[in-house]
């Protein structure tokens, strides 16, 4: 009998032993989830993508306006546009603060400071924000540990007006896709701006298979029908597919309004390639299907 009890005893203690060592490696486990880091290094590599918990200063605005004003987080170590990062999360992750925003002064423009777990994404190739985008990244929420109203007592500003070459870059790209794409409308047409856009090898394919080499493009009348004459208006869209550190594909989708003839969609894949710090079109693609 006291054999029988001692071996329970030792059966008990052992399942003791394991569950406090689940218990211990669980707890590690989410102290490294939750490692602490600084806002400006949310924009490293190392830290892109990882759930970690960090602080920063966030705008963020009670006046009424018909669009923009996104709140964004920022911090005063790291202050400019390449460094604005707008928060999202789900409704469960804000609705434990709606009695804080609530009591918020209407009409004014706040300064508030915020603790938060959570991971962010960094733009490479578009911004994010209203509009056509502003900010270089996102900070997805998985939850706000605290945040209080700091306007009259910390309320650093958001420099706006510093140096952006990180945005500014992701915007040259745009307006160089944006270029592009409006030239299908009449290669003929376009400028020598257009073709400084496009690398020595460019090449062009059009909808029956034809390539076409750099000056050859620029002579030719638009891709889709014999003449641009009938075509009333062009609606298009943009979206990347596939990217590299040197290289990145996009895919434009175009909606064609004819005069007196049902519209036409079309599809043109577009690959840039970095060559000496700048972005150039090395080849395009029209389609009929995506």
């Amino acid at each position: 009998m006291v054999r029988a009890s001692f071996a329970l005893n030792e059966m008990w203690a052992l399942r003791l032993y394991i569950c406090s060592v689940v218990i211990l490696f669980a707890a590690v486990s989410e102290i490294r989830a939750q490692k602490q880091v600084s806002y400006c290094s949310l924009f490293d590599s190392a830290n892109e993508g990882r759930t970690v918990i960090s602080s920063a200063l966030m705008f963020h605005s009670t006046v009424s306006r018909v669009d923009g004003a996104d709140t964004f987080l920022y911090s005063p170590d790291c202050n400019g546009p390449d460094y604005f990062a707008i928060p999202e999360g789900d409704s469960k992750v804000w609705k434990k603060w709606n009695h804080f925003f609530a009591r918020l002064p209407s009409e004014k423009d706040l300064v508030l400071e915020i603790k938060f777990e959570g991971r962010s994404e960094v733009a490479t190739a578009h911004l994010f924000g209203s509009l056509d985008g502003w900010a270089r990244a996102q900070v997805i929420l998985s939850k706000i540990i605290s945040i209080n109203d700091v306007t009259e007592t910390n309320g650093i500003r958001a420099k706006w007006n510093a140096e952006k070459p990180e945005v500014e870059r992701i915007e040259e790209m745009g307006n160089l896709l944006d270029f592009f794409f409006n030239s299908l409308l009449a290669p003929r047409n376009i400028g020598q701006p257009v073709l400084d856009l496009m690398s020595d090898e460019f090449s062009f394919v059009d909808l029956t298979g034809k390539v076409f080499g750099k000056n050859q493009y620029a002579s030719l009348d638009a891709p889709w029908v014999s003449s641009s004459t009938g075509v009333k208006e062009m609606r298009s869209s943009r979206k990347l597919i596939n990217k590299t550190n040197d290289m990145m594909k996009w895919r434009a989708t175009f909606e064609l309004l004819f005069n007196g003839a049902p519209s036409r969609t079309y599809y043109c894949d577009v690959t840039l390639v970095l060559r000496g710090g700048d972005w150039l079109i090395r080849d395009a693609k029209m389609l009929t299907k995506h």
